[in-house]
């Protein structure tokens, strides 16, 4: 039996009710089928039956609810219309560069594994308009997932782009589905870190991490007394290198490598904003008017003006004449040669090897963790499947196989493990993926390069490491910072004149900052800051 005498024989069986003409006509169709010969003939012939069967389903698709019609395009194993393939667009700072091929090896993989969607970057400009640009685009509904950027010398432009209706909150989303596929992601305390207001907003970082300083001591120039007696202090580390015989005319004693978040952290307060945050007393105040902030900073003047610190120390901030690449290679450098007295540092990581020997003595400051919106991810409010997104997120902070194909291809091909560090296959270290991680969130689940300086699992190391941090009780407090106006900067330049001896005085340094931090309204914002400060307190009370 022929294909063609098959689909008439089964139609006819077709539970449907038609008309007796309707009939008469498909039996008709079948007898001179069989009754003609000749391929031209039989051709012609089974032409005209569909032309007639066909030309009838209109009239019958009322009775019959269509369906002979589904029958006819099932037997002829017609596909269905492919599902759509939603574009999830995510916005990261322009230094995010992705290989092309990754990310269609990427996006294939995503379709073959059945999800109906494709990634695609969308970089924005790293400057000072970065997150004003992130806002038009988000509003436009040109971006379905952000990053927030990584800093602002502006006032704290991230709750501005929380608060402007344009961020979706995430409480609820996080409590369920796949949603809670993505909190289970992330250690439960750096959840803490990405709030604003008492309320989640976005996905936290999980590279950038202030909470322990680490100063690391070599015996070969300082004695075990001494260190077993060194109180804590910042002025207690001075009066140790004062004390040494130092003759080495190329490294100072000091080598000091703490980043602006955490450098605080050395007596329990951090600055944000222009502000001086103290955990212990749980105050906010003016900078300048802190008796802590104060002395760590006069020790730090004098350290630098005694020359127990290099000569371009820029202390990680922002300082034009020097090179904070120059500097950190120069510190680098002089930590692995072994050539310093006492070395300060915001990271242990990159230094593991060298606080690892026999002849240092490495001390961890704890200091608590602090509220950090900057580099999270946020979902925009005006994307169009919120499913799909959560979804899709779900699967590229959830797993590593979607992380790993993004950022390194395919393995085996494109590169390959030893030891859990990806090398390329011709065994050279892997270049540094630094700003593909931060941007897109990446450093917690996908294999770490020799750069990256972790020592295992990367997600096992985050979850242990917020087991042990303690969390500051101004977490979560992300302050409406309208009428900063120049407060942040004239800290900030305070801070870069003190590191840098910008004067002959210590004192002549603190009253010109003073006298600008008052004529720039710090009174007013302070006072503005402390009291949406007691307002949180106060709702949370309520609650």
């Amino acid at each position: 039996m022929s294909r063609e005498d098959e689909l008439i024989r089964d139609a006819l069986k077709t539970n449907v009710t038609a008309s007796n003409e309707l009939n008469n006509k498909i039996l008709r169709t079948a007898e001179r089928k069989k009754s003609h010969a000749g391929l031209m003939r039989a051709a012609v012939t089974v032409a005209l039956c569909f032309i007639v069967f066909f030309g009838t389903v209109t009239a019958v698709n009322a009775a019959t609810g269509g369906a002979i019609t589904d029958f006819i395009k099932g037997k002829f194993g017609r596909k269905k219309d492919p599902v759509a393939v939603k574009t999830i667009t995510f916005a990261v700072p322009s230094n995010c560069r992705i290989d092309e091929k990754n990310l269609e090896l990427f996006n294939e993989a995503l379709v073959e594994d059945g999800h109906h969607y494709k990634l695609e970057i969308k970089p924005i400009m790293v400057d000072e308009n970065y997150l004003t640009n992130l806002q038009r685009d988000m509003g436009r509904g040109q971006i379905d997932v952000a990053t927030l950027g990584y800093s602002s010398i502006h006032g704290n432009e991230y709750y501005d782009v929380v608060r402007s209706g344009l961020v979706m909150n995430l409480d609820e989303i996080l409590s369920s589905g796949k949603g809670k596929v993505i909190y289970d992601a992330f250690p439960e305390k750096l959840w803490e870190t990405a709030k604003c207001g008492d309320q989640i907003y976005s996905i936290p970082q999980t590279r950038w991490r202030a909470g322990k300083i680490y100063v690391a001591f070599n015996r070969d120039y300082v004695s075990q007394a001494e260190i077993d007696g060194w109180d804590g202090s910042i002025e207690g580390l001075y009066e140790i290198l004062y004390k040494l015989d130092w003759d080495d005319s190329v490294a100072p004693r000091l080598q000091y490598l703490i980043d602006d978040d955490s450098f605080t952290g050395i007596f329990g307060c951090y600055t944000l904003y222009g502000l001086l945050y103290d955990s212990d007393k749980v105050t906010i105040e003016n900078p300048l008017e802190s008796d802590e902030f104060i002395s760590y900073l006069e020790t730090v003047y004098r350290m630098r003006k005694d020359g127990y610190m290099t000569d371009d120390v820029n202390a990680r901030i922002y300082a034009d004449e020097y090179s904070e690449v120059d500097y950190n290679l120069n510190v680098t450098k002089n930590l692995k040669a072994g050539r310093f007295a006492v070395a300060i540092s915001s990271w242990y990581d990159d230094f593991a090897d060298v606080f690892s020997k026999n002849n240092i003595v490495l001390k961890e400051i704890q200091s608590d963790m602090v509220a950090n919106l900057r580099a999270s991810v946020v979902i925009s409010k005006n994307t169009e499947d919120v499913d799909a997104v959560v979804d899709f997120l779900s699967l590229l902070y959830g797993t590593d196989k979607y992380a790993n194909i993004l950022l390194y291809g395919k393995k085996g091909t494109d590169y390959q493990l030893v030891n859990g560090l990806v090398y390329d296959m011709d065994g050279a270290n892997w270049t540094d993926q630094f700003f593909n991680k931060v941007s897109l969130n990446l450093y917690h689940n996908t294999y770490p390069v020799y750069a990256d300086g972790f020592t295992g699992d990367p997600k096992k190391e985050l979850f242990d490491y917020y087991e042990t941090v303690s969390m500051s009780p101004f977490m979560g407090f992300e302050p409406d910072t309208t009428g900063i106006g120049e407060i942040q900067e004239i800290v900030r330049d305070y801070w870069i004149d003190v590191m840098l001896n910008k004067a002959d005085s210590f004192e002549d340094i603190t009253a010109n900052a003073k006298k600008k931090l008052e004529e720039a309204g710090m009174d007013t914002y302070l006072e503005s800051v402390r009291k949406q400060w007691e307002k949180l307190q106060k709702n949370k009370i309520e609650k």
